[in-house]
C-alpha cells in the first residue's frame, strides 16, 4: 500500500494529535502525589491511565506507519523480513530474522546501488541479522528509534516501587495490573524491573516512558518524513522490486513507472522494469530498458548479462555473446555470463567454444551443476558419448534430482545401444518430473529405435501434450512414422516441427528422408542442402545427401559428401562405409579396402563392413580373404550367409 503525500500528511497530523492528547493525559493522572491519595483506588488509576496509553500507543503507531510507508517499507512473499513499522512490536524489534526465513528471502537482499538497500545477511548466534546501516530506512528511521529508546530509558521512570507497592496493597488488583501491563510489554516499550527484591514470586513492574518524551522528536520525525517523500523515486522503485519478486510483473512495471517519473535517470530502475518486461515475454521492451540502462551507467554488470539472455531468447546469438562477454570483460569472475555465453555458442552449434566456456564455469565454481549439464549436452551433439555420460554422471552426483540430467543421459544410453539403462533414467526423469516434455520424448524415441511403435508414439504424444509448442517432439514423433512407413503423418509432424522453430535442421533430414523413401531424390537433396545451411556442422545431413547423390549415380558428389561428414565426424563408420561401396562400384579397390577396414576397426561387430570387404576381395581375385571375410559376417549376422549364398 502507498499513501500519497496529501494522505501522509493528514496521518502525521493525526499522530501528533494522539501524541499531545497522550500528554495532556499524563499531567492530569500523574500528578506529585496521585499514589498516596486514599480516596484514589485502583479502578480510578486504571480508568484514567488507560486512555492515556492508548492515545500514546496509537500516536506511536501512526507516527511509526507514516515512516513506513514513506520509506517504501520492505516486504516479500509476504514475510515481514526485516521491521517494517506496521506496529510497536516490529518497531521494536532489532533488525533480526529467524533462520528459518533466511532461504526464502535470500533474493531481497540487494547490492547498495543507486540508493537500493545492502543489507549483508549474515548469521548470529541462531539469529539472521541484517545490516541496515547502507539502507534508506536504516540510515533514517532505525538510528532515530534508538534515540528514543535511550531518552525513554534514561528520563522515564515517573514513579517508584514504593508507589508501584502501595497500588497493589491498597487494591490487590495485581492480576489485572499484570494483565495490562503484560499487553504493554509485548510493544516492547517498557523495561522490566523486579517489585520485590527478595520476593520468591516473579513480579515486575513496566517503567512506562512519557509521551512528552516522544512528542519532543516529533519535529525530526517531521523532517525525516520530508526527506523521505523527496526520494519518492525509491519509495515506488522499493515496492517494484518487491512486486518483481512476487511475480507479479505488471504491479512491479507500474512503480517502475512512477519511480522514472521522479527520476527518469534511474538505471537500476530501467533494468529492474526491464526485467519485468522480459518475464513477460516483451523482449523489445526490455532490451530497450537494458539499453538504456547501459547509456546512463556503462559498469553495471548484470545488465549486460540480462540483454544477452533477452538476445538469446530472440535467437540473436552473436549479440547476446557480445553482451555476455563485455559482462565477462567488467567481472572477470561472473559465472553466469560465462555459462550462458556457453549456451549462446552451444546454440549457434560451436560446441568446442562452448565447452571452453563451461570448463572456466567449473573452474570458478567446481559444483556449478548447470555447467557439467550444459557441458554434457555439448559432448553429446559432438558424439563424444564418453565424456558427456562422465559429466551427466556428476550433475546427478550434484544434484540427485536432476530430472534433465538423467533424461539426457537416458539419450547417451540409447544412443551406445544400453536400450534398458536409457529406459531406466528415462522413466527416472519422469518419476522427478512428470511434466517433463524431454523425458518422455526421449523415452518415445528409445521405444522408436527398438521397434515399439505403438509405445514411441503414446509417449511423444504425452510429451507434446505438456509442451504443445515443444518442435523436438514433433520431429521425434515423424521420425518414429517413417520408420512405421507413416510418411504422410511423418510429413505432418515434420512441417509443424518447421513451424515452431524453421532453425531445426533435423528435421529437414527427417523430411529428406520422407522424399528419399517415396523416390523423390531431388527434394530430398533440397533438405538435406536446408539442414547443411542451417548447421553446417551436422555431419548426419551431409551423410544423407551423399546417399542421394548415390541413388542419381552422382559418384563424385556423393563422395564429397562422405568426406565432409567423416572431417566432421571421425568416428562416423555409416560414412566411410557408404563410402567405400561407392570406391567399389568405381573400382577404386585400394580406397574401397581403407574405409571398410576402418569401418571394422571403429565398429568390429558391423557385419555389412565384413560382408563390403569380402566383395572388394573377390573383385581383387584375393578369394581366401574374400572367403574369410564372408564367414565373419555370417558369423556376426547369419542372415548375411543366405546373401552370401546367392551372390556366388
Amino acid at each position: 500500500m502507498m499513501f500519497t503525500p496529501a494522505q501522509l500528511e493528514k496521518l502525521r497530523t493525526v499522530a501528533i494529535a494522539n501524541l499531545e492528547a497522550a500528554n495532556q493525559l499524563e499531567k492530569e493522572i500523574f500528578e506529585d502525589n496521585f499514589f498516596i491519595l486514599p480516596d484514589r483506588s485502583f479502578i480510578d488509576f486504571f480508568r484514567l491511565s488507560q486512555p492515556m496509553m492508548s492515545t500514546l500507543i496509537l500516536g506511536l503507531e501512526l507516527t511509526l506507519k507514516l515512516l513506513h510507508y514513506a520509506s517504501g517499507g520492505l516486504e516479500h512473499r509476504g514475510h515481514k523480513l526485516i521491521p517494517i513499522y506496521d506496529s510497536l512490536e516490529t518497531l521494536y524489534a532489532k533488525p533480526k530474522l529467524e533462520a528459518a526465513y533466511a532461504k526464502s528471502i535470500q533474493d531481497v537482499f540487494y547490492s547498495s546501488k543507486d540508493g537500493f538497500p545492502a543489507m549483508n545477511p549474515t548469521m548470529v548466534n541462531g539469529k539472521f541479522e541484517v545490516d541496515l546501516s547502507n539502507t534508506v530506512i536504516g540510515s533514517h528511521i532505525v538510528p532515530l528509534i534508538w534515540k528514543i529508546e535511550s531518552k525513554i530509558l534514561d528520563d522515564g521512570t515517573l514513579h517508584n516501587s514504593a508507589h508501584m507497592e502501595y497500588i497493589f496493597q491498597y487494591d490487590n488488583k495485581f492480576q489485572e495490573l499484570s494483565a495490562f501491563f503484560s499487553i504493554l510489554d509485548g510493544f516492547e516499550l517498557f523495561d522490566r524491573y523486579k517489585i520485590f527484591e527478595n520476593s520468591t514470586t516473579d513480579n515486575w513492574v513496566m517503567i512506562r516512558p512519557s509521551a512528552a518524551i516522544l512528542q519532543a522528536f516529533i519535529p525530526e520525525i517531521s523532517k525525516i518524513t520530508d526527506e523521505l517523500l523527496a526520494k519518492r523515486e525509491i519509495i515506488y522503485s522499493s515496492q517494484g522490486d518487491t512486486s518483481l519478486s512476487s511475480s507479479d510483473y505488471d504491479k512491479a512495471i507500474e512503480y517502475y513507472n512512477k519511480a522514472l517519473e521522479f527520476y527518469p535517470d534511474h538505471a537500476n530502475c530501467h533494468n529492474n522494469r526491464g526485467a519485468a518486461y522480459d518475464r513477460k515475454g516483451e523482449y523489445d521492451r526490455a532490451i530497450e530498458d537494458y539499453t538504456k540502462a547501459i547509456q546512463l551507467k556503462p559498469d553495471i554488470v548484470e545488465v549486460y548479462n540480462n540483454r544477452g539472455i533477452v538476445y538469446f531468447k530472440k535467437d540473436k546469438f552473436d549479440l547476446a555473446i557480445e553482451d555476455y562477454t563485455k559482462a565477462i570483460q567488467l567481472q572477470s569472475d561472473y559465472t553466469n555470463a560465462y555459462n550462458n555465453r556457453g549456451g549462446a555458442y552451444f546454440r549457434k552449434g560451436e560446441y568446442d567454444s562452448a565447452i571452453e566456456d563451461f570448463n572456466k564455469v567449473m573452474e570458478l565454481k567446481p559444483d556449478f551443476v548447470h555447467a557439467y549439464y550444459n557441458r554434457g549436452i555439448a559432448y553429446l551433439r559432438k558424439d563424444d558419448l564418453d565424456l558427456a555420460l562422465a559429466d551427466f554422471d556428476k550433475a546427478i552426483e550434484l544434484k540427485p534430482d536432476c530430472a534433465e540430467a538423467y533424461s539426457d543421459r537416458g539419450t547417451v544410453h540409447g544412443r551406445t545401444g544400453k536400450i534398458d539403462k536409457a529406459i531406466e533414467d528415462l522413466s527416472k526423469a519422469i518419476e522427478l518430473k512428470p511434466d517433463c516434455a524431454e523425458a518422455y520424448s526421449g523415452r518415445g524415441t528409445t521405444y522408436g529405435i527398438t521397434g515399439k511403435i505403438d509405445k514411441a508414439i503414446e509417449d511423444l504424444n504425452k510429451a507434446i501434450e505438456l509442451d504443445p509448442e515443444f518442435a523436438g517432439a514433433y520431429l521425434n514423433r515423424g521420425n518414429v512414422y517413417y520408420r512405421k512407413g507413416d510418411v504422410n503423418s511423418a510429413i505432418e509432424d515434420y512441417a509443424k516441427a518447421m513451424e515452431l522453430n524453421p532453425n531445426l535442421a533435423e528435421t529437414y533430414i527427417g523430411r529428406g528422408n520422407v522424399y528419399f523413401l517415396k523416390g523423390d531424390v531431388n527434394s530430398a537433396i533440397e533438405n538435406y542442402t536446408k539442414a547443411m545451411e542451417l548447421n553446417p556442422n551436422l555431419a548426419e545431413a551431409y551423410t544423407a545427401r551423399g546417399m542421394a547423390y548415390t541413388q542419381k549415380s552422382d559418384f563424385d558428389q556423393a563422395i564429397q559428401d562422405y568426406t565432409q561428414a567423416i572431417q566432421l565426424k571421425p568416428d562416423y563408420a555409416e560414412a566411410y562405409n557408404n563410402r567405400g561401396m561407392i570406391y567399389g562400384v568405381m573400382d577404386d579397390f585400394e580406397n574401397a579396402t581403407k574405409d571398410f577396414n576402418k569401418v571394422i576397426d571403429l565398429k568390429p561387430n558391423y557385419a555389412e563392413a565384413y560382408y563390403s570387404l569380402g566383395t572388394v576381395y573377390r573383385e581383387k581375385g584375393e578369394t581366401n580373404l574374400a572367403l574369410q571375410n564372408f564367414r565373419k559376417a555370417a558369423e556376426l549376422d547369419p542372415q548375411m550367409f543366405s546373401a552370401l549364398r546367392t551372390d556366388r
